[in-house]
């Protein structure tokens, strides 16, 4: 009997053996790992459906009763103006940055200073002109380190992103994207959660780079889907490259068909017993033995989720 699944990974459809339920196996089309669920036994004929409900003529209506609604379809969002799908295919989701409200209040303490430091000096008031040039600095420093985040909101689509600001927009494909660096810091207070501090940095293949923090709504949220669309995007061309004889680099560490790569030392997959990470560390451990071969700060490893889903796929084809 037949199990099938979709990947989490790649949305791919897999097949699976009956005698596989509970275990872990990868993707053969991606290298996501995944656990096959149990075969589903024989259910019983489901109930037959519920009556339609009873049709009510317009003139059965009252008059303060209000017509009724049709439902509403899933809000997607929208690519913004002067920018076709085309090459960046469908919207999946979009990020609002929360800047609007630092801005205007750096404004204003700014503007207070300035009122501050116009006045008070004629009155030969030297304190308060001392706290009026305090206000307009700090004020000015709050107005425009948020300015960059007034307004702007980021689309990530099938294809690509979208970096909308002031009115202008600016579209990447995903194939014109080099890297990508997540750092993620979950601020704990007094053992209860407060907040996630988040810093994304975008390089692409022309030289540039763009960087995103938690001013974005939901950080964590964009963190992944970012991670996830670029490795999905770039996983083919990198299993080619491997094919082909080539090493394929994350920063310090490269991923060939001999095995992986620490500067000149090389560790061959089938000598490779795990790849784990744990409090923001990969670690590359060896067979037989409790010590890591390598050890390496996620956040110095660029595209960290394609290095994952590439090491998964390279043990499976190579070990």
């Amino acid at each position: 009997m037949l199990i099938r699944i979709g990947c989490p990974g790649c949305r791919q459809p897999i097949e699976c053996q009956a005698a596989q339920a509970g275990q872990a196996i990868a993707c053969p089309h991606c290298g996501q790992r995944m656990r096959v669920p149990a075969a589903p036994s024989a259910l019983p004929p489901p109930p037959p459906p519920p009556p339609p409900p009873p049709r009510v003529l317009e003139a059965e209506l009252a008059d303060d009763d209000p017509p009724p609604t049709p439902p509403r379809a899933p809000r997607r969002p929208k690519l913004p103006a002067g920018v076709g799908p085309g090459p960046l295919g469908d919207a999946i989701d979009e990020f609002a940055a929360e800047g609007a409200i630092l801005f205007w209040i750096g404004a204003a303490l700014a503007a207070l200073g300035v009122v501050l430091l116009m006045t008070l000096p004629f009155l030969r008031k030297e304190g308060p002109a001392m706290l009026g040039l305090i206000a307009f600095i700090a004020g000015a420093i709050m107005a425009g380190v948020s300015f960059q985040h007034l307004g702007r909101r980021l689309v990530i689509c099938d294809n690509g992103l979208v970096d909308c600001w002031l009115g202008r927009a600016t579209s990447w494909t995903w194939d014109e994207v080099d890297g990508f660096r997540m750092a993620l810091t979950r601020v704990i207070v007094n053992g209860v959660y407060s907040h996630t501090r988040a810093r994304f940095t975008v390089t692409f293949a022309t030289g540039g780079t763009r960087v995103y923090t938690e001013a974005f709504g939901r950080p964590e949220e964009l963190g992944i889907l970012l991670g996830g669309e670029i490795a999905r995007a770039k996983f083919t061309s990198s299993v080619e490259a491997i094919q082909a004889g080539r090493w394929v680099a994350f920063g310090p560490l490269e991923l060939g068909r001999a095995g992986a790569r620490e500067r000149r030392d090389v560790l061959p997959w089938n000598e490779i017993e795990d790849f784990s990470t744990n409090k923001g560390v990969l670690r590359i451990f060896p067979r037989g033995t409790m010590n890591a071969w390598a050890s390496f700060d996620v956040n110095e490893i660029p595209n960290y989720e394609l290095l994952v889903r590439l090491a998964e796929h390279c043990r499976r084809v190579f070990a």
